[in-house]
């Protein structure tokens, strides 16, 4: 009996001993569970407070950004105020081409309701040329049925000063507001104060218009706005914009700075900018006819002032066709391409003696077609050889560089062509006799060409 009750005693004491090993491991695991709690909670927390910060510093940045752009169309506002003012212009003149377009966002309130856009994003140039499909059945308007035409007479598209002046009380106005403005304003009221902001509205301005508001998704005022104001068909305007345009490529820093301080060339500069933009556009958010006739008509001016007999005016036409060239569409450098062969079979007639004058202007035109070698067809390499050649027989002996040019220009034909000898079989003839009375050294280069 004794012995039992002592097995038994022995049994509950290792019962206990094992009982409180237990705890004593549970404790350990609660202890250790509450440090990894602890961890856990202090990691959340600081990834909770970083991403705060962030959002804090993001929230901070965007602020920012919007008080830089909102600070810098404000002095933009005054400076073309200031500008106008300084001239003695007291009143904005109205855009004759955009009296319609005003009227229908005066009065269209249905079209003024299915605005929903706050207009805050950001459109830039190069967002211009980007496809853009919205439609709003409220605006099928084609609002330029009814647009006056442009007088050739005052300026011929350009506007003056008081169409860039904007009053005080729309100078914070953004083009991409003006719908919410026309909607809450009387139709007069609503009309002018629309009339004011697009003649400050810059380009860019004029282009997140036309994409975020509704009542634009009919493009063709906003873009005859900028067409009218891009135009190309004075002398004056295309030697300013050769010489932006230079100054703008060699020094962008000091262009922009002087740019700001005259707001009527700065618009301008980016109107015509804008319109030779579209020459090497592939995508646009208008239709391709309207970028057709915005660019050959702007090209075709400076085609015929290529041939103005001041050479100022010649020399800026030319800077700008070949600006125009640089990567233009198929159409545009085809009809560069026409205009430039034409242009040197007029200035190397056959059969008479060329002046030294006409050499340099059809050198000059020939500087074109080689940017744009690619686009010419089969018979417009054949012409272009046969005037090269006609132009080398009438180079003078000592005039040696225009010989090197003329020679590469024919060995740049003779190397694309797939059998030269046999399309350019009549000019080989020709240089051939030519050869027969030249100097030793265009011998050679006649003679080089021929094994190209």
């Amino acid at each position: 009996m004794v012995k039992h009750e002592e097995a038994f005693a022995e049994a509950a004491r290792l019962r206990e001993t094992q009982l409180m090993g237990e705890r004593e491991e549970l404790r350990k695991l609660l202890a250790a569970s509450e440090i990894r709690l602890r961890e856990t909670t202090a990691t959340l927390e600081s990834r909770a407070a970083s991403a705060e910060q962030q959002l804090q510093l993001h929230v901070a940045k965007q602020a920012r950004d919007a008080d830089h752009l909102a600070r810098r169309v404000q002095l933009r506002a005054n400076r073309c105020s200031e500008a106008a003012l300084t001239k003695g212009l007291e009143e904005p003149g109205l855009l004759a081409n955009f009296g319609h377009l005003c009227w229908l966002v005066a009065s269209q309130e249905a079209c003024n309701r299915a605005c929903q856009t706050d207009g805050e994003e950001h459109v830039t140039l190069e967002a211009a040329c980007q496809t853009y499909s919205e439609d709003c059945p409220a605006c099928r308007h084609d609002a330029t049925d009814s647009l006056p035409e442009t007088s050739a007479e005052d300026g011929a598209g350009e506007f003056t000063h008081s169409d860039l002046l904007m009053q005080p009380s729309i100078r914070s106005i953004r083009p991409s507001k003006l719908c919410d403005l026309a909607a809450n304003q009387p139709e007069a009221g609503a009309t002018a104060l629309m009339f004011e902001a697009m003649a400050s509205a810059t380009v860019d301005d004029i282009m997140e218009w036309r994409v975020t508001c509704c009542q634009t998704v009919q493009p063709k005022v906003l873009i005859h706005h900028l067409s009218e104001m891009g135009r190309l068909d004075r002398s004056q305007s295309i030697i300013d914009f050769s010489v932006q345009f230079d100054f703008a490529a060699t020094d962008p820093v000091t262009s922009e700075v002087q740019m700001a301080k005259d707001c009527r060339q700065n618009k301008l500069f980016e109107c015509r900018w804008w319109c030779m933009r579209l020459a090497c556009a592939d995508k646009t958010h208008f239709p391709e006819s309207d970028v057709n006739d915005i660019v050959t008509e702007n090209l075709r001016s400076l085609l015929v002032h290529c041939c103005d007999v001041d050479v100022s005016v010649r020399l800026a036409a030319h800077h700008l066709v070949e600006n125009y060239a640089c990567g233009g569409l198929p159409f545009v450098q085809q009809l560069i391409a026409e205009a430039m062969l034409d242009r040197m079979e007029d200035l190397l007639p056959e059969s008479v003696e060329i002046s030294k004058e006409a050499l340099e202007q059809a050198m000059q035109c020939a500087t074109h077609l080689t940017s744009i070698l690619r686009a010419l067809t089969k018979p417009q390499r054949q012409k272009w050889v046969s005037l090269l050649v006609r132009a080398l027989q009438n180079v003078e002996q000592d005039q040696d560089q225009d010989q090197e040019t003329l020679i590469s220009d024919l060995k740049i034909l003779w190397r694309v062509d797939g059998d030269p000898r046999r399309s350019y079989a009549e000019a080989e003839q020709q240089l051939k006799a030519f050869s027969m009375h030249a100097n030793r050294h265009l011998q050679t280069e006649i003679w080089h060409l021929h094994y190209c």
